[in-house]
């Protein structure tokens, strides 16, 4: 006996939902998209270190060989790793700009790549007329970040103009006079050279770059230490990278210092003694907020294109009984 509903028999439902089930199916078929990688990698400049990872141990090797174009990309646009499961992107290895010597205060290097749908970006080093640069009214680069990292490490009140004066001077120079002893190379030229784990761009545009260092920044002798702390307390700073961004042409969004005092775990460490890059330093520039980059095509699967023909041989079993019974 059959039940009729309108013009669909109890049969025809159980059908229809098996024709339900398998588009369902198919949309696992179809691959999404997700945040956008950098591609079209290049570096110029002197100096550019590449650290290449191995999951296996989660150890970053380093060479001054260019990779090519395929391992640079691959590079910075990250990857989920064993090193640190959870965190998305992890690091797939880093390229350092200008890794530290003379080199670095009278030439600049660059990492360039394209954000599809948005641009291009370009990351750069550092020099000393940079950390002289007045980012603020009467405030230079290298004020901010010294008076930033003692707010984010150690709290408190700022220090005094002549305790910062003096603390500037140590970082830009590294000198015997100005650091009580002499640190080589000064703080400022090993913070100068950044080292790039990853830069993608979510879908309004937020570019997101992850900055290899150390999750104890004291070990470097940054030039300064948190005011009356006896023993020193670590000291969680990153480097400094310049970013520009071909979509933001507005003053207000060109040539942007970006660092963190935040970090997380990396998962990875070096070969060599120094066991650096234990640390990722998210940043994250001020960019114009725009739509979403054009969406890719979805890709069908195999399993896909399988379970589309069953979906359109149910269809046409239906168009088939409706003409039946007409």
């Amino acid at each position: 006996m059959r039940i009729n509903l309108g013009r669909l028999t109890v049969r025809e439902i159980s059908l229809k939902q098996r024709a339900l089930g398998v588009a369902a199916l198919l949309m696992v078929g179809v691959s999404s998209a997700s945040a956008v990688g950098l591609s079209n990698v290049t570096t110029n400049g002197f100096n550019i270190a590449y650290f290449t990872l191995n999951p296996a141990n989660c150890t970053l090797t380093k060479s001054t060989t260019d990779p090519g174009a395929t391992a640079r990309t691959a590079i910075v646009q990250g990857s989920n790793t064993p090193c640190i499961p959870s965190n998305n992107p992890g690091p797939g290895g880093n390229i350092e700009l200008g890794d530290f010597d003379n080199q670095v205060w009278t030439n600049v290097s660059t990492l360039t790549g394209t954000l599809q749908g948005f641009g291009t970006i370009t990351l750069s080093s550092l020099q000393l007329s940079d950390w002289q640069t007045e980012v603020a009214p009467g405030v230079t680069l290298a004020q901010q970040y010294i008076l930033a990292a003692i707010a984010a490490n150690c709290g408190g009140s700022p220090p005094t103009s002549p305790v910062l004066a003096a603390a500037v001077s140590c970082f830009l120079t590294g000198t015997a006079a100005d650091c009580g002893t002499p640190i080589d190379p000064p703080p400022a030229q090993r913070a100068s050279d950044p080292n790039i784990f990853y830069a993608n761009a979510e879908a309004n545009g937020q570019v997101r770059i992850g900055l290899a260092g150390a999750l104890n920044a004291a070990e470097l002798n940054p030039g300064f230490l948190c005011p009356n702390q006896s023993p020193p307390i670590p000291l969680q700073l990153s480097e400094v990278v310049k970013f520009n961004a071909s979509w933001a042409t507005d003053e207000k969004y060109k040539d942007q210092y970006l660092y963190s005092f935040n970090p997380s775990p990396s998962g990875t460490t070096t070969t060599d003694s120094t066991e650096s890059y234990d640390a990722i330093y998210e940043v994250r520039p001020k960019l114009p907020m725009i739509g979403p980059p054009p969406t890719p095509v979805p890709a069908i699967t195999p399993m896909g294109i399988s379970l589309l023909s069953g979906l359109l041989a149910l269809v046409g079993a239906w168009r088939v009984r409706g003409f039946r019974r007409r």
